[in-house]
C-alpha cells in the first residue's frame, strides 16, 4: 500500500471518530468534488475551490438519507470545523442551494504535512491570478500575430471577464426598478468571532450564516444577548451550548431556547418555590373541617339540629 493511500485510510477513521460514519460519508463526498473543481480550476472564489449542492443533490447520490438527516450531518461537519458554507452565484432569490468548501482540518486529516501544505498553497490566491494572467498574455499573443484582413475579429475584441468574486456580497437579480438586500453570508458579528472556545465560535458563524442565507442578519447587539441567553440556558456547560445552537440551525430558528430536559427541570424548580391555588383551596377546606369537628366533638347529628 502507497504512502498516500496510509494516510488516506488513517484521515477517513479519525473523521468517522469524530464525527461519526454517515457525517464521514458525507464530507468525503464534498472533498472529492473539491478537489475535481481544483482539476479543473472551477468554482474559485474568495482564495478557494468550493462545490455547489442542493440538499436534494446530495440525496440524489445518497438515497439512505432523508432532507433531516442531510441537514443535520452538515450541520454536524460544520459546528466540527470540517467544511465551511457560502452562497455565491445565486442569482435567483429562490435559489438556496449553498457552496462548500473542506477546511485546512480536513485537509490535515486526509493527507499528510507536507500534501496539506501544497494543497493550501494551490489555492493561493495570487497563484491562481497569476495562471489567469498567464493565459490572458497567450490570447493576446496569438490576436497580435495576425495581420490584414485574416485577424479573426473574435480574437482582437475578446473580452476576459474576471471569474473571481472579490466580495461575498452577491445582489439578486430582481425586477426592472426593484432592489434588493445585499446577501453576505460570510459577514460574523464582532461578539460571536470573540468566543475563545474554537467549535463554539464555529457553531455560532454556522448560526449567523444560516440567518443570513434567510435575509435576517444578525447584529452586533442582538450577538451579545443571544450569548448572554446562551449562558443562561446552559451555564458553562459547552456541550450543552453547542446542541442548543444545533437545534437552531436544523430548525431554522432566529433564536436559542432551553433543551427538552432543561425545560422539565424549569418547571420542577418553579414547583418548588410556588404554591398552587388548589393547594392553598385544599388547605383551608382541612382548616375549616378541624374546626367543625371541634366545635361539635365528632357528633354528625348535631349539624342538623337547632
Amino acid at each position: 500500500m502507497a504512502l498516500t493511500q496510509w494516510h488516506e485510510i488513517r484521515g477517513k477513521m479519525s473523521v468517522a471518530l469524530e464525527v461519526g460514519v454517515e457525517a464521514a460519508l458525507l464530507l468525503e463526498d464534498i472533498y472529492y468534488w473539491v478537489n475535481h473543481n481544483r482539476e479543473r480550476e472551477h468554482n474559485f472564489n474568495d482564495g478557494y475551490y468550493w462545490t455547489v449542492n442542493s440538499y436534494q443533490d446530495f440525496i440524489n447520490r445518497f438515497p439512505c438519507f432523508n432532507i433531516g438527516k442531510i441537514k443535520r450531518l452538515l450541520a454536524r461537519l460544520r459546528t466540527a470545523g470540517f467544511i465551511e458554507a457560502r452562497q455565491f452565484r445565486n442569482y435567483d432569490p429562490r435559489d438556496r442551494s449553498l457552496w462548500y468548501r473542506i477546511t485546512e482540518k480536513t485537509a490535515q486529516h486526509y493527507t499528510s504535512l507536507a500534501e496539506a501544505t501544497a494543497l493550501q498553497q494551490q489555492s493561493n490566491t495570487n497563484e491562481y491570478f497569476q495562471r489567469q494572467k498567464s493565459k490572458m498574455t497567450n490570447a493576446l499573443v496569438k490576436s497580435d500575430s495576425c495581420t490584414g484582413q485574416n485577424r479573426p475579429m473574435h480574437r482582437t475584441k475578446k473580452h476576459f471577464p474576471s471569474i473571481l468574486t472579490n466580495s461575498t456580497n452577491i445582489r439578486a437579480h430582481t425586477k426592472k426598478g426593484a432592489s434588493a438586500p445585499d446577501i453576505s453570508l460570510g459577514h460574523c458579528p464582532t461578539a460571536f468571532m470573540a468566543v475563545e472556545d474554537e467549535q463554539l465560535r464555529s457553531a455560532l458563524q454556522a448560526f449567523a450564516a444560516e440567518r443570513n442565507l434567510h435575509r435576517k442578519p444578525i447584529s452586533n447587539q442582538a450577538a451579545t444577548l443571544l450569548l448572554i441567553k446562551l449562558e443562561k440556558l446552559a451555564p458553562q456547560d459547552i456541550n450543552a451550548q453547542l446542541e442548543i445552537i444545533n437545534n437552531s440551525i436544523i430548525n431554522g430558528w432566529a433564536d436559542f431556547f432551553p433543551l427538552p430536559q432543561s425545560r422539565n427541570t424549569n418547571k420542577e424548580n418553579a414547583a418548588d418555590g410556588h404554591i398552587s391555588p388548589t393547594r392553598n383551596l385544599y388547605e383551608e377546606t382541612l382548616a375549616k373541617a378541624a374546626k367543625l369537628d371541634a366545635t361539635y366533638g365528632g357528633n354528625d347529628n348535631d349539624l342538623f339540629t337547632e
